[in-house]
């Protein structure tokens, strides 16, 4: 018997032994998602880097942090602006672009520009230029921005010239005709300004990351989860959380939350501690017949009877016959810890009472102690007091009840072994109190790390909605699913030739002129503001369901570049190829509409939209496929760009071609004639052009019905973004791990 009590009691050690490792799992599990949720967040800066210049980004972080936590982003409505004296501007043309283009295929292209601009973009590094904005085949940089620099001209011709040479190795090796054509300007004064407001246009801010930042990526993110796993340690948490003498947790609200928790291994525990009643009932069954009376017979059948009725009232959510209303009450003992308690306490006093029986008393109240290191989740302080009762009732059936037993042995083996009999019992209660104090401990460090663990799980899905709504802002919906749903290397580039795209400059005609002159009077702020009002209405206009199927590309100043057609997917789903080319016009017509209310509440203003448009083959694709930069090329590309600078204020300007298509679509065009066209005349001649007059009644309803309606749910404000990382910051300072992702540089800025 003794030898059976030892085997069991070892099994109950291994039993002990792997619920807490489980809690090693769980921890592990744990930092697993905390290193998750430190790279969302790390890619999150990364990506507002790739839009925003670095000190905009910190200033703006700045700005949102004095903000209240229940302020909405939307409603933050800041355009940053700063002036800088003493700076030089280097513009670059590739001439011969067009030719080319049309002469290699779109990922040769692709590959190519993004080439060329990448080493570009290492000389403006190496002669402290920062690279502007990449407009088609145009590059263009600033040196003295954001840093003073006394030579800033010296370093813009030096730059100059290092891009001349860079063309001259690359036209040896493509053996074609290709040059560049590069103007610089020195000036006192130049204001760069970004705006907030809206959502923001595909490439206005973009960034390639020095090799220095590519090698100190890694390094960087070890380093910060290295010491968010030290700061958010075991002991230093249990110090933080957890009373030391009562082990409960310091936060009331904590606390509530651990004592509703679910216990799953309720049912094992009580399996297990009727397992050891059914072997003190057999060990009392194996004494003498003699010993045995017909009232301890049917005590045994009462205990039986209770075990029944507890483990029925336990387990009968796992048997589908039984009654609903059992199963009802069954899930709500698990979930109530203070009736958990209360049979927790029923059956270690039911493996007591079994124990109560002289020869093997003392080795069966031993195995009914270890009753109570089975029930895992009872309170350690309640353990202590159990077994101190239990303590106190088995010295007295040593002293009184069960003396008899002692009084044939000399009177000093007697006291040596009533001594030892006591001392066992003490020495018991004491490793079973620390058991289940250190497990208490742990359980509780468990529902912490799980707790703290939700709570990273729930941020860095907030975090990956945040870079997703950033990508879509960045790029189109099409490109970035491209760039979400493929496992790609970091060198891959997107690329892709359209044969119908639909292409549309629009331009505030008379705005640089109006800026220049308000700049003298020292309004330019304001003239700035203005701008950055009229383009955040015409970015509200592509939330409207109509206006699906077109893209912005970027603004150039007060130029608004947009697109049609450029999405495989919605090109199927609409009956005639060429429905795209209509809802940009419309588009088009929209944003004159709404400039002429613009117009009405600033009554000093009246400024006009001039508008071109023309369509054709385009190649379409990604600069930088870590920063990425969405832009389009081709001849169709210049020739809109040239149906707008050649057009006239109020006026929708199209080539003969684009008339004929929207000619069919219900649109009533008046004929401009022949004009020369930079480009294309000097192949082709003079070409016929046409103003759009009206629109088709059917189209402008359709539309109208439409407004309103948001068509583009992934669209939010770079606002909203930035905001979300300002509160994961905030909660990483809470937690000890202070500060965001410092150690990474912008190269880019935009200006106007």
């Amino acid at each position: 018997y003794p030898n059976l009590l030892s085997s069991f009691r070892n099994k109950l050690a291994k039993y002990i032994y792997y619920d807490i490792q489980l809690y090693e799992i769980c921890k592990l599990i744990y930092k697993i998602h905390m290193c998750c949720a430190l790279f969302v967040s790390f890619q999150t800066w990364c990506l507002v880097l790739s839009i925003l210049p670095r000190f905009v980004a910190l200033e703006m972080i700045a700005d949102m942090t004095s903000m209240d936590d229940d302020l909405d982003p939307q409603q933050f409505h800041k355009i940053y602006i700063h002036q800088y004296k003493d700076v030089s501007i280097l513009f670059a043309d590739l001439k011969g672009f067009t030719l080319l283009s049309m002469n290699m295929s779109a990922q040769e292209l692709v590959r190519l520009l993004n080439e060329l601009f990448g080493r570009f973009d290492r000389l403006a590094d190496e002669y402290d230029c920062l690279r502007i904005k990449i407009l088609g085949d145009c590059y263009y940089c600033v040196s003295g921005v954001p840093e003073p620099q006394r030579a800033h001209a010296r370093c813009c011709v030096e730059m100059g010239l290092a891009m001349i040479s860079t063309i001259r190795s690359v036209r040896k090796q493509l053996n074609f005709d290709m040059d560049m054509r590069i103007g610089i300007h020195s000036h006192t004064r130049l204001t760069l300004s970004l705006s907030i407001l809206a959502s923001f246009s595909h490439g206005s801010y973009t960034q390639l990351p020095t090799s220095s930042v590519c090698r100190s990526t890694s390094k960087e993110i070890n380093k910060r989860i290295e010491h968010a796993i030290d700061l958010r340690s075991s002991e230093r948490m249990r110090q933080e959380h957890i009373t030391s003498a009562t082990l409960v947790f310091k936060d009331t609200h904590i606390e509530e939350k651990f004592s509703q928790v679910r216990d799953e291994m309720f049912k094992t525990n009580l399996v297990c501690s009727f397992i050891m009643f059914l072997l003190l009932m057999a060990v009392q069954a194996l004494i003498p017949v003699p010993r045995l009376y017909y009232w301890t017979a049917l005590q045994f059948c009462l205990f039986l009877l209770g075990y029944l009725l507890l483990l029925m009232m336990v387990l009968a959510e796992e048997f589908k016959h039984s009654p609903s209303v059992l199963q009802q009450f069954c899930c709500w003992i698990h979930e109530n810890n203070s009736m958990r308690n209360l049979l927790t306490v029923t059956a270690i006093a039911i493996n007591f009472g079994m124990a109560l029986f002289d020869m093997f008393f003392v080795l069966s109240g031993v195995v009914s102690m270890v009753t109570c290191a089975v029930f895992l989740r009872l309170s350690s302080l309640l353990k202590l007091a159990i077994l101190l009762l239990v303590v106190v009732i088995y010295t007295y059936f040593i002293e009184v009840s069960f003396h008899m037993l002692y009084v044939h042995h000399p009177e000093s083996q007697y006291l040596r072994r009533k001594g030892a009999s006591i001392l066992l019992m003490a020495i018991f209660v004491i490793a079973v109190f620390y058991n289940g104090r250190q497990w208490e401990a742990t359980a509780r460090l468990d529902f912490l790390w799980r707790l703290q663990a939700q709570q990273e799980v729930q941020e860095m899905r907030d975090l990956r909605e945040h870079n997703e709504c950033l990508l879509h802002n960045i790029l189109p919906a099409h490109v970035a699913c491209h760039f979400l749903e493929r496992n790609r290397n970091d060198q891959e580039l997107y690329s892709q030739s359209y044969d119908e795209v639909g292409v549309m400059f629009a331009s505030i005609a008379g705005f640089n002129e109006y800026y220049e002159q308000k700049e003298i009077n020292h309004e330019g702020v304001e003239c700035l503001r203005l701008l950055n009002e009229i383009i955040a209405d015409f970015d509200e206009l592509l939330e409207e369901t109509y206006f699906l199927d077109i893209e912005k590309i970027k603004t150039i100043g007060s130029c608004y570049m947009a697109a049609s057609g450029l999405s495989p997917d919605k090109q199927s789903r609409v009956v005639n190829d060429w429905h795209h080319l209509s809802e940009l016009v419309l588009f088009a017509l929209a944003m004159q509409e709404t400039l002429k209310e613009i117009n009405k509440k600033h009554s000093s203003n009246n400024f006009q939209l001039r508008v071109g448009i023309a369509h054709s083959p385009v190649v379409a694709g990604v600069i930088g496929a870590t920063k990425p930069q969405y832009d389009i090329w081709g001849m169709t590309v210049n020739l809109a760009s040239r149906m707008d600078s050649t057009g006239v204020s109020g006026k929708i300007q199209v080539p003969e071609a684009t008339r004929n298509i929207l000619a069919d679509w219900g649109f009533v065009l008046e004929l401009r004639g022949e004009i020369y066209i930079k480009g294309v005349s000097e192949r082709k001649g003079h070409v016929r052009t046409y103003f759009i007059s009206t629109k088709r009644r059917q189209l402008s309803s359709n539309r109208i019905a439409d407004r309103g309606k948001n068509g583009r749910s992934g669209r939010t404000t770079l606002a909203a973004v930035v905001f979300g990382l300002v509160q994961a910051i905030h909660r990483e300072k809470q937690r000890g791990t202070n500060g965001a992702i410092q150690h990474y540089s912008i190269i880019e800025i935009h200006y106007f």
